[in-house]
């Protein structure tokens, strides 16, 4: 199971994350790498541009 990076940022300290991963049943090398992305996650901006396609605009979307 991977927790988003928004889902990330809430978490205050890593005790608090690392208690809520054991919690959840995430162990191991999950575990750590859950941590890193947390400790990189201040720095890294987690922002996803979502588009809307339209099949007027689209040539690529079949209609039916």
């Amino acid at each position: 199971m991977k927790i988003s990076v928004d889902k990330l940022k809430i978490f205050k300290d890593e005790g608090e994350l690392r208690n809520y991963l054991k919690i959840n049943g995430i162990t191991g090398s999950a575990v750590e790498e859950h941590i890193m992305t947390w400790k990189s996650g201040s720095s890294e901006k987690s922002t996803k541009k979502v588009t809307m396609v339209t099949t007027e605009t689209d040539t690529t979307v079949e209609t039916k």
